[in-house]
């Protein structure tokens, strides 16, 4: 009876509940729906980050790669080459990053000068090359290298000064003998300081002389100005002046020292007539050291060293 009574009531309990737990759930999966946006945006921005990240760094190593690349590929054109010599350095008046400073020696004083100084890598030393570069020009190092080399290894000590300032000229003749007769003193004070270098204390002393400096030196030991050497190389002497053409043949046949006489074939007219003349006065004046030598312009550095050498053994100086 009860049952029956109650029956309707207990039903609609039901139905209420029933309602009630439906509309908690709609409302629980509204609630967790954004979460669950929110979960997928920030899961989309991660992996946006990390693939940014990741073609970032891929960036940072390809460019990384094409520097490495570009540093050693010396076909590239980016690469990046040392910095040439500044003027100064080729005028001799900025020696730094040229050379050792342990090499570089100055001497004298108003005005200093500057040697380079190589020392002999055989035993036992021949002796020293003193070389005296091309007035006003780049120090004989940076085009010589292969000679100095093969001297050294030879076993020769080298000393290199640096190209001192050129002759001034004028057109008075009185003047301008005047001017040479001050840069044959000059230059014989300039000799006389390299006397206290303790390389030139052993074995045979050798002269090398460029171009207009070959009419210097001749004339330096012709009148007597500076001691002779062991033996003196003209180096492509010549000048651009006839008369003086013709006093360094005079001024070679004055010489009792041996004379190399090296130059290179087929080179300007002036430098081929000036050594035809130096030929003829040598022979003429029955000069029997004097040995002339012409070299192919395109091998000059490279046997020059070699000649040097063979023309000494053949003296009975090594």
């Amino acid at each position: 009876m009860l049952l029956k009574k109650f029956a309707p009531l207990l039903l609609t309990c039901l139905l209420f509940s029933a309602h009630s737990f439906a509309a908690e759930e709609v409302t629980s999966n509204q609630e967790q729906a954004p979460a669950e946006s929110d979960l997928t945006t920030e899961s989309t921005t991660e992996l946006s980050t990390t693939e940014t990240s990741s073609n970032e760094a891929a960036s940072s190593d390809a460019e990384s790669s094409t520097e490495k690349s570009n540093s050693t590929d010396p076909n590239n054109p980016l690469k990046k080459w040392p910095i040439p010599p500044s003027q100064d350095q080729l005028l001799g008046q900025d020696l730094t990053d040229l050379y050792l400073p342990e090499q570089t020696i100055t001497l004298g004083q108003d005005p200093s000068f500057t040697v380079v100084v190589y020392h002999s890598e055989n035993s036992p030393t021949l002796g020293t090359v003193i070389v005296q570069p091309q007035w006003a020009s780049t120090p004989f190092s940076i085009n010589k290298m292969q000679i100095l080399r093969s001297l050294v290894r030879k076993g020769w000590h080298v000393i290199t000064l640096m190209p001192q300032p050129a002759l001034a000229t004028t057109t008075e003749q009185e003047a301008q003998q005047k001017l040479l007769t001050d840069y044959l003193t000059f230059t014989a004070q300039r000799m006389a300081e390299l006397k206290q270098l303790p390389e030139l204390q052993v074995g045979f002393t050798l002269v090398v002389a460029e171009h207009d400096m070959a009419a210097i030196m001749l004339a330096l030991y012709a009148q007597n100005l500076s001691p002779a050497p062991s033996g003196l190389i003209l180096l492509n002497a010549r000048s651009n002046t006839p008369a003086i053409n013709k006093k360094m043949a005079r001024d070679l046949t004055a010489l009792s020292i041996p004379v190399l006489d090296v130059y290179q074939q087929n080179g300007p007219l002036h430098l081929d007539h000036s050594s035809e003349l130096r030929a003829q006065r040598a022979k003429a004046s029955g000069k029997y050291n004097y040995r002339q030598l012409a070299l192919t312009s395109i091998f000059f550095n490279e046997q020059l060293g070699l000649e040097i050498n063979g023309w000494t053994h053949h003296l009975g100086w090594q």
